[in-house]
């Protein structure tokens, strides 16, 4: 018994200074946050350099830790979300005035929302509130007014309060510290100003310098004169920094697939392309997305283009062959053939075709419930998934509750198929759809405004077409996408690149002038800057050796699939 008490008590005490251990740790730790605003997707970092209590964010990482620091996390809607809601903003204003987009409104209601809720944020961006007395255009007084009815918070708004939470003293991370890839002066103002009131606060930001290569050759007089350090230029053939000229965008590619080395971090913003050639090449895959529309995706845009007047065979035909539609197999067959040798829907054959799917002999199954529940449930496919004629007996209107009964239906179904891919994307998208259309108070809804909704959702979505194999070359999408600093970087595309358009593309010279003076406005030199020094990070951050592949001809990029 006194040998049991002892080695309980030798737990205890072990337990007990390992937890202490533990805490100390605890509260000591450093959190390190290599940040930049445009950091996404894969960022590259040698595992060597990886040390406990590091993360790698962009602007909406940081602001999810510094909410969650201050108790504070503010959720930002989605991209449809606040579409659909600054749609409603617009209406509700123009129901009591005039507005200078009033006619492109009018003919494209989602792509106009669209536009002016993408210029209201720009606007956000520097500052601006909508409280000012006096604006500088009908444009600028229309978006004031239409502020009132809108309170969807854009990632600048979070930005704005996240910095006054830290300018009130709101809990910070222990011992945080934050590095980036270059001088913060030249990040957009905003948020330029959330690191100052981090800065006050005791954080500790500074540049990511890496390890200082020799300063004397090739690579660093390159870097040198794009930065404009030096006005000339003269080349020593050192081999740090070299062009690979190919005659084809193809002859790149085949030599990269075949020459290609896991010595180097390759640059690649079509890394799709590069797997292909990979695989041509048996060579494991770096991992890719292409830009397309998955098949359930698409479930929506099929499903809401049933409501068209009159009902087009195509569509329906499509609905009801779709693998991912809730319409089953067995029945969707069979209702295709019969609109195929009819020549339409709404017929007795059809009819009879979906009399036979409700009444199919189930005398085999024993379970009366079984046999009830099997029966309810095809009774609610063909309520809720097949076209009734009411639905056409609007002209150019579609019933609300038609509408809404059948999105509702439908998001019913995407939520039991979560497991399978794509149908948690549609889940969301729908769930957002119901309620826009639950809110409206019309009864019955044109059905171009159904049409301009199926555009604004039909947009590609990334879909993954390689995973990332085994001992394939490390490649980033982007220039800025690095923490780590390599031997060697291989920039395939930069004769591709063309800048970001600016922010303020969309302003005339009197409104541009009225917005130059509010406090975040970002001087197009300084925007100009940033994506220059973004631009050069690949050339701070090699080492040793820089590889530019260019093509003398020019050619789209299908040339090389």
């Amino acid at each position: 018994m006194n040998s049991l008490k002892r080695q309980r008590k030798q737990k205890t005490g072990v337990l007990s200074v390992f937890l202490l251990v533990g805490a100390i740790l605890y509260q000591e730790a450093e959190m390190k946050v290599f940040f930049f605003p445009d950091y996404s997707g894969y960022v590259y970092r040698d595992l060597s350099d990886i040390s406990f209590n590091e993360t790698v964010q962009g602007i909406g990482g940081l602001l999810n830790i510094l909410e969650l620091h201050s108790g504070k996390k503010r959720e930002e809607k989605s991209s449809l979300e606040r579409i659909l809601s600054y749609k409603k903003a617009i209406e509700r204003y123009l129901s009591t005035s005039d507005a200078s987009f009033k006619e492109s409104f009018l003919v494209d209601p989602f792509g106009t929302s669209e536009r002016l809720l993408s210029w209201r944020d720009n606007l956000v961006s520097y500052g601006w509130k909508g409280e000012e007395k006096s604006q500088p255009s009908r444009l600028f007084e229309d978006l004031k007014a239409t502020e009132k009815f809108f309170s969807d918070d854009s990632i600048w708004e979070r930005i704005e309060k996240i910095r006054e939470d830290v300018d009130n003293g709101s809990l910070l991370p222990e011992c945080l510290e934050i590095v980036v890839p270059f001088s913060f002066q030249s990040f957009h103002p905003l948020i330029k100003a959330l690191l100052h009131s981090l800065e006050k606060r005791g954080v500790n930001i500074s540049v990511n310098h890496g390890t200082v290569r020799y300063e004397e050759s090739d690579l660093s007089r390159v870097t040198a004169f794009l930065s404009g350090e030096n006005d000339g230029l003269e080349l020593k053939g050192d081999g740090s920094f070299n062009i690979l000229s190919f005659p084809t965008r193809e002859d790149a590619y085949r030599f990269l697939s075949v020459e290609g080395t896991g010595d180097s971090v390759y640059i690649e913003s079509h890394s799709d392309v590069l797997d292909n050639w990979l695989k041509c090449a048996d060579k494991p895959a770096v991992g890719s997305t292409v830009s397309g529309m998955t098949e359930v995706a698409g479930l929506p845009i099929l499903g809401l283009r049933l409501f068209r007047n009159p009902l087009n065979p195509e569509y329906l035909l499509s609905w009801l062959t779709t693998p991912s539609s809730p319409i089953p197999s067995t029945l969707g067959s069979s209702l295709s053939g019969e609109i195929v040798s009819s020549g339409g829907f709404f017929n007795k054959r059809c009819k009879s075709t979906v009399d036979e799917y409700l009444s199919e002999d189930l005398s085999s199954l024993k379970d009366e419930k079984e046999k009830e529940a099997i029966l309810s449930h095809r009774r609610r496919i063909v309520e809720s998934f097949l076209p009734k004629k009411e639905y056409y007996d609007y002209g150019e209107f579609v019933r609300k509750e038609d509408i809404t009964s059948f999105i509702g239906a439908l998001t019913e179904y995407s939520l039991s198929k979560q497991d399978k891919s794509g149908f948690p994307y549609i889940y969301n998208e729908l769930k957002i759809i119901l309620s826009y259309f639950s809110e409206d108070e019309r009864e019955l809804v044109p059905y171009s405004e159904i049409e301009a909704l199926i555009s604004l959702i039909s947009r590609p979505l990334s879909l993954v077409e390689y995973e990332r194999e085994r001992g394939s070359l490390t490649v980033v999408t982007s220039p800025f996408s690095f923490v780590s600093f390599p031997d060697s970087i291989i920039w395939n595309g930069l004769d591709e690149r063309t800048g970001t358009i600016i922010s303020s593309y969309f302003l005339r010279p009197m409104e541009k002038e009225f917005v130059s003076s509010l406090p975040y406005f970002w001087k197009e030199d300084n925007e100009m800057e940033y994506q220059t020094l973004s631009t050069l990070i690949p050339f701070r951050y090699a080492k040793k050796k820089m590889d530019i592949v260019l093509v003398s001809k020019t050619e789209s990029l299908e040339d090389t699939l």
